[in-house]
């Protein structure tokens, strides 16, 4: 239960994701990531509507395909994050020691 405090969920994160640039990320509080991603969006849907609005179609169908490739990408990475909320990886080196572990610590 105390798990579900510190989550967030899934659905909410994609459907932010596919409804707003970036909004999937900014929901689980990655908001670099969710202004690089937004701001890629808003480009590549802008020169689409540019590529058809001055009758390039080709450049239009070209901006289309990324706008949509960086939409899918948008929505997998928020599903990711959303995911993986609350935990957090730490490395640990101990120089006595020749191995180097990696532990996940939900918080």
């Amino acid at each position: 239960m105390i798990l579900l405090l510190f989550s967030k969920s899934v659905k909410t994160a994609v459907f932010l994701s596919l409804l707003l640039p970036g909004g999937g990320q900014f929901y689980t509080g990655n908001y670099l990531k969710g202004i690089a991603i937004g701001g890629i969006e808003v480009y590549c849907f802008y020169r689409c509507y540019q590529g058809y609005a001055e009758g390039n179609e080709d450049e239009g169908y070209t901006y289309l395909f990324w706008s949509l490739i960086t939409l899918l990408f948008s929505a997998a990475d928020a599903y990711v994050d959303a995911n993986l909320y609350g935990i957090k990886p730490e490395l640990e080196v101990n120089p006595e020691e020749k191995s180097v572990s990696l532990r996940l610590k939900i918080q």
